[in-house]
């Protein structure tokens, strides 16, 4: 991502979805993520760790290749949360947002390539890749996976509008666009500078105190 000052803990989830359970739709980071921080371009990453083997069945993890590259027919600094959305019906209805997205950047349609992913396996994706995963069609199989968003360490809150509810709440003051790495760890940087909670958070539970 060419990161010269490094990188920081973005936003962290848990991700379960249980036998039977429904699918995501498909969907860029970028629109809850990334549009809350300047600069905008190339600011953040996902990992997306399976908890459990990830496969067709259980709705693992698919992207559309070389999604992050289409040109954009809208303007994404004006993507916000509520411009995600995370749910639709069977295949076509999930994905059918990168479809029209494809369609509005005036590429070809796209062609989506779901992964198979084994327990403690990861995938990383940039902000504006399109992906999204199917329903869980196992009997009994869960599909539990942890996603962990990167944000370069240099990057500030944007002013105008206000980030969106999930980062707003961290704004400490008006105006202030300081991303504090009390909440937002910095894990890396060039000079192997990490926050100091990330010893805390590193350290092996088993070892004296």
């Amino acid at each position: 991502m060419g990161w010269s000052a490094g990188a920081r803990l973005g936003q962290d989830d848990l991700l379960w979805k249980p036998a039977g359970a429904g699918g995501v739709a498909f969907h860029t980071d970028a629109a809850y993520i990334s549009s809350n921080f300047r600069p905008y371009e190339d600011n953040s990453v996902t990992v997306w760790i399976a908890l459990d083997d990830a496969d067709a069945e259980t709705g693992v993890v698919a992207y559309a290749p070389g999604s992050h590259a289409w040109p954009s027919a809208a303007d994404k600094e004006k993507a916000s949360v509520t411009d995600a959305a995370f749910h639709g019906e069977g295949d076509a209805g999930l994905r059918e947002p990168a479809r029209r997205a494809a369609a509005a950047a005036g590429v070809a349609p796209p062609q989506f390539e779901e992964l198979t992913v084994p327990a403690g396996g990861a995938v990383f994706h940039h902000q504006d890749v399109w992906h999204g995963s199917g329903p869980n069609v196992s009997p009994e199989r869960p599909r539990r996976a942890l996603g962990l968003h990167y944000v370069r360490a240099d990057a500030g809150f944007r002013e105008a509008p206000p980030p969106d509810y999930i980062y707003g709440r961290y704004v400490l003051g008006e105006g202030d666009t300081t991303v504090h790495e009390t909440f937002f760890p910095i894990v890396y940087t060039p000079k192997g500078y990490r926050s100091p909670v990330c010893d805390i958070a590193c350290a092996d539970p088993r070892s004296d105190p």
